[in-house]
C-alpha cells in the first residue's frame, strides 16, 4: 500500500501541524491539562469545523470518505502536540464502533459528535479486562420498555468530558464469552451512571463509571448480542491503530527536540551532541521511531485489506513494536536531557509522559505479546494438522 500522501492528504497534515505549532504549545496545553476535564470545548468545535473528526469516515456515515490512512496522519500530527482533546476515544474508538454496529444509523447519530458539538467515549473496559474487549460482567436485563444495566466500567478514555456513551452489556452468557453482548448509546447524564473522574499522569482525564439500574430504551440499542462484541472489536483495532500513529508523532516530536537539545547544550566547551556516544543514543532513538512508524503503517494498511486474522496480528505486532519504541525513545529523551526533563516546565517531560500512557492503553505490550504468541500458536497447529 503506498503511505506516500496525495495532495489533499498532504494539505490535512499541513493543517493540523499548523493548529499544533500556532495553537497547541506547552503553556496552553498545561491550561488544559489543569481544567476539570482536560478538554478546550472550543478546540474541539475547531477540530469538527476542519473535518478533521470525520475524515476518516466513510460518507454513508456522515464522513468525508476517507479511511484508516486520514485517522493516521490526523493522529500522527496530533501526537507531535501531545494533544489532549479525545480525538482517540471519540472520533476513532466511539466513532468506528457505531459504525461497525449501525451503519445504517450512524449518519443521524454520529452528526453532533463530528461536528464538534459533543464528545463521546466508550465505556467497555472493566476491572479484569486490561483494557481490551474481554471479560464483560455488566449485565443488562430485558424489561417491558427496554433493558436496565448494571455494572461497571474502568478507565472510560474521554469520559469525564463525555456528553453521550456508548456501553457494551452482557444479554446473555459468560464473562469471557463474546457472544451475548450487546451496545447501546446512552446519554452521560442518565440517571443511575455514577461517574468518578482522575488524570492519567500525562494530563488526560478518564473516568470510572458505575451503573445502578440504569435504565434505556429500546431505540437507544445500537448492536444486539449477535454483532456487539464484533462491532466493539473493530472500533478497539481502529483506536490501536490511531494511538500507535499518535505514539509515532509524539516520538517524532521527542527526537527532534532532544536532537536540538544535545546541539546546543555545551559540556567542557563542546556541545553535548559532539560526543559519540550520544551520537549513538540519537541514532538508536531514530531506528527505534521508524520501526514503530513502518509497524503503524502495516496495521493500517491491514485495516482496509486484511482479512480478520492478519488484521488482528498486525494490530497487534504494531502496538508491541509501537509499544518498545515508546518506552526506549521516552527513557533516552529524558537521559539527554538530564532530570530537568521530567519537571512541568519543559515540554520533552509531556512527551515523555504521553508514550508512558500509551503503552497502557488498549492492552500494554506484554498483553499483545501474549496475543501474538496465541495466533501463531494456533497457525502453527493448524498447519502440523
Amino acid at each position: 500500500m503506498d503511505f506516500a500522501p496525495d495532495e489533499t492528504q498532504k494539505m490535512l497534515i499541513e493543517s493540523v501541524n499548523r493548529f499544533v505549532q500556532d495553537r497547541y504549545g506547552h503553556a496552553a496545553r498545561q491550561e488544559i491539562a489543569a481544567s476539570g476535564t482536560a478538554v478546550d470545548r472550543g478546540i474541539w468545535r475547531f477540530f469538527g469545523d476542519m473535518g478533521w473528526l470525520s475524515a476518516g469516515l466513510p460518507e454513508q456515515a456522515g464522513g468525508f470518505g476517507g479511511g484508516p490512512v486520514e485517522t493516521m496522519l490526523i493522529c500522527e500530527a496530533l501526537g507531535r502536540g501531545a494533544v489532549l482533546e479525545p480525538v482517540l476515544a471519540s472520533a476513532v474508538l466511539s466513532a468506528q464502533t457505531l459504525v461497525a454496529a449501525a451503519p445504517d444509523r450512524a449518519a443521524d447519530l454520529l452528526e453532533p459528535m463530528l461536528t464538534g458539538t459533543e464528545i463521546w467515549a466508550t465505556a467497555y473496559s472493566e476491572p479484569d479486562a486490561r483494557a481490551m474487549a474481554l471479560p464483560q460482567a455488566t449485565r443488562a436485563a430485558v424489561t417491558d420498555g427496554g433493558y436496565v444495566i448494571d455494572g461497571r466500567k474502568t478507565l472510560v478514555l474521554g469520559g469525564a468530558a463525555a456528553d453521550r456513551l456508548i456501553v457494551s452489556a452482557r444479554l446473555s452468557g459468560a464473562p469471557d464469552d463474546g457472544a451475548g453482548i450487546a451496545l447501546f448509546l446512552v446519554p452521560a447524564d442518565r440517571a443511575g451512571i455514577a461517574r468518578v473522574s482522575y488524570s492519567l499522569i500525562d494530563g488526560q482525564r478518564v473516568s470510572d463509571l458505575t451503573f445502578r439500574s440504569v435504565e434505556v430504551s429500546q431505540n437507544e440499542l445500537i448492536a444486539t448480542s449477535g454483532i456487539g462484541f464484533a462491532a466493539l472489536q473493530a472500533g478497539i483495532e481502529h483506536a490501536i491503530a490511531a494511538a500507535s500513529a499518535l505514539a509515532v508523532g509524539t516520538m517524532e516530536r521527542a527526537v527532534w527536540m532532544t536532537r536540538d537539545y544535545v546541539s546546543e547544550r555545551r559540556q567542557f566547551g563542546v556541545a553535548l551532541g559532539s560526543f559519540q556516544a550520544v551520537q549513538h543514543h540519537m541514532a538508536d532513538m531514530f531506528i527505534e521511531l521508524e520501526l514503530a512508524r513502518s509497524m503503524t503503517y502495516h496495521a493500517v494498511a491491514a485495516l482496509e485489506h486484511s482479512p480478520a486474522r492478519a488484521r488482528t496480528r498486525a494490530i497487534s505486532l504494531a502496538k508491541v513494536r509501537a509499544g518498545q519504541a515508546a518506552r526506549f525513545v521516552g527513557a533516552k529523551a529524558i537521559q539527554l536531557h538530564g532530570g530537568m526533563g521530567l519537571t512541568e516546565e519543559y515540554f520533552i517531560g509531556d512527551l515523555f509522559r504521553s508514550l508512558v500512557v500509551f503503552d497502557q492503553v488498549f492492552g500494554d505490550l506484554n498483553l499483545h505479546a501474549q496475543r501474538l504468541a496465541a495466533i501463531d500458536g494456533a497457525e502453527a497447529r493448524a498447519k502440523a494438522e
